[in-house]
């Protein structure tokens, strides 16, 4: 956007300062965000998934909640069902 006149490190770390109230579209806009894995606790299934869908709380904190590697998700978050 225009004005903007602090460098961010990563693109997370500009959609979180210049877009909070819409950091996962900021962050999908040229799919960046897809390419991690992050728990799903909404179906119930225990599994891992890199749709992009993910809350924008784990954007936020996506050193917390996002992999790139979908057994260190699963093994992070569900490693009673494996």
């Amino acid at each position: 956007p225009t004005g903007i006149s602090q460098v961010y490190m990563t693109k997370m770390r500009c959609c979180e300062a210049e877009f909070p109230s819409s950091v996962s579209s900021c962050t999908n806009a040229e799919g960046v965000s897809q390419d991690y894995w992050y728990p799903d606790w909404t179906s119930g299934s225990g599994v891992c998934l890199n749709d992009g869908n993910q809350p924008d709380y784990m954007n936020a904190d996506g050193q917390y909640w996002l992999f790139k590697d979908p057994y260190q998700c699963c093994q992070k978050y569900f490693g009673w069902n494996q």
